[in-house]
């Protein structure tokens, strides 16, 4: 039987307004790869000293069936720009999905 929630999963990443078309490109070297991706850009406020600073960030959800094993420094090519995957890639409670930090290159 079919676990509903990677059924689930799969839906969302299919669905072109919630995900879209990336390249992933591991720093070990090697081809790359095309994945989905749902893109998130919270913006990030951080104190540095009296002052509040917003920056723009970009983390990225991807199936673990795509990828297996991120590491930091790998990257994405999404819509012609370049991230890369800064921190530890965090698996969700099921391991169906990563959560990747990224800047862009």
């Amino acid at each position: 039987m079919e676990n509903a929630f990677a059924a689930a999963m799969d839906d969302l990443f299919a669905d072109p307004n919630i995900a879209a078309n990336a390249v992933y490109l591991p720093s070990s070297g090697g081809a790359g790869s095309d994945v989905r991706v749902i893109l998130k850009r919270p913006d990030e406020v951080a104190s540095f000293g009296e002052a509040r600073i917003a920056s723009e960030t970009l983390t990225l959800q991807v199936r673990v069936v795509e990828i297996q094993d991120p590491e930091e420094d790998d990257m994405f090519l999404i819509n012609g720009r370049n991230y890369v995957v800064q921190g530890e890639p965090i698996a969700d409670a099921l391991r169906l999905i990563w959560t990747l930090n990224t800047r862009p290159a």
